[in-house]
Parts: C-alpha cells; structure tokens; sequence
C-alpha cells in the first residue's frame, strides 16, 4: 500500500467500484432482500 502509485490507486478502485456495480445488477432479480456486502482485503484477511 506504501508504494501504490495514485494512477494504480484510480485503476484499483476503478475495478473494484465496477465489479461491485455489476455484482449488485445481477443480484436484482433476486428480490428486495438481497444485502450486498463489500469488505476490502485488509478487513477480509480478519474474517
């Protein structure tokens, strides 16, 4: 994380924000009750 450039930085978030987009489309049919969860790999790794 010390040595993530800001362009890596945008890249990173720009995928992540993306693939949490999408995950959220497909999981619309599934009803009104569907909670989506997003944890970063620091707060994964403590689960």
């Amino acid at each position: 994380m010390l040595n993530c450039s800001a362009r890596g930085f945008a890249r990173a978030m720009d995928i992540s924000c993306h693939s949490f987009v999408r995950v959220a489309r497909l999981a619309a049919p599934l009803g009104e009750r569907v909670d989506i969860m997003n944890v970063g790999f620091s707060c994964a790794r403590r689960i």
